[in-house]
């Protein structure tokens, strides 16, 4: 078992406390001996790439979702976690997500901030947990990170991604550029007409280590999936994270033991 990762981690200008004490916590966690070199170097530098925000957004997560205690709270804030580490590895992000891209997710994710309600943006649009435009100001792929086996529901969330992203765009497009503005959304008004779904559009599917056998079949909680449900899962581009499970449920237990010191 190797030291914490001052100068790995904290010598970074992301430091925060709270990223050390994970890295820690996972040092020590049982069973880490069967962790490779490659594996734990690639952990190290995602907890590098960590945005300067995540201790105060996993707080939030926490207090957002006190109300719901037990399992409800677990489990929502083990999938934060995940989508955070999933957006900040070079493996499966390589590039960090642009100001476009961003306002993209946030609108899809979080329409509300917006109020954009009057325009037909809402919350039952299907979110992708991150957007990557490119240069063009093309949408070229999505990632959706998750955490156990996809039900009906999450097959329908994939499916749609590429209408919901068309018809938000669209939307976008016919909306005044002042109101956009004014919302916060100069990033869209900045690329108003490059903005567009790229003919070479992906959609990348980030699962924990440990669960994808090779066999898109394996990651459904479907019994009798159809053909088309498992044609668009082998036709999404399955990236592994080296954050297993176990590790996962680890990070989360150091997340909420850290917010309850931090409560006292």
């Amino acid at each position: 078992m190797s030291e914490a990762p001052s100068g790995i981690v904290s010598e970074t200008k992301n430091e925060t406390p709270l990223v050390d004490r994970i890295w820690e916590a996972l040092e020590k966690s049982e069973g880490r001996e069967s962790v490779n070199e490659v594996r734990r170097l690639r952990q190290k530098e995602i907890l590098q790439r960590l945005p300067s925000d995540f201790e105060m957004e996993m707080k939030a997560t926490v207090i957002i979702k006190r109300a719901g205690e037990g399992l409800d709270q677990r489990n929502h804030l083990r999938g934060e976690v995940f989508e955070n580490l999933v957006r900040a590895d070079p493996n499966i992000c390589p590039t960090e997500e642009t100001p476009q891209a961003k306002t993209v997710r946030s609108i899809l994710s979080e329409p509300f901030r917006f109020d954009l309600a009057s325009e037909g943006i809402g919350s039952a649009m299907q979110n992708p947990d991150t957007a990557h435009v490119n240069q063009k100001g093309e949408i070229d792929w999505v990632v959706e990170a998750k955490t156990s086996d996809l039900d009906r529901r999450g097959l329908i969330q994939i499916a749609k991604f590429k209408n919901v992203l068309s018809t938000l765009i669209n939307k976008l497009k016919k909306i005044d550029p002042q109101k956009l503005r004014s919302h916060g959304l100069s990033a869209i008004v900045d690329n108003p007409e490059t903005l567009k779904i790229s003919k070479y559009f992906a959609i990348k599917l980030a699962l924990p280590a440990g669960i994808y056998n090779g066999s898109v079949e394996s990651l459904l909680k479907v019994r009798y999936p159809s053909h088309e449900d498992l044609d668009m899962l082998n036709r999404c581009r399955i990236r592994e994270s080296p954050f297993s499970v176990s590790d996962l449920e680890n990070i989360t237990d150091t997340i909420l033991g850290w917010y309850k010191e931090k409560t006292v």
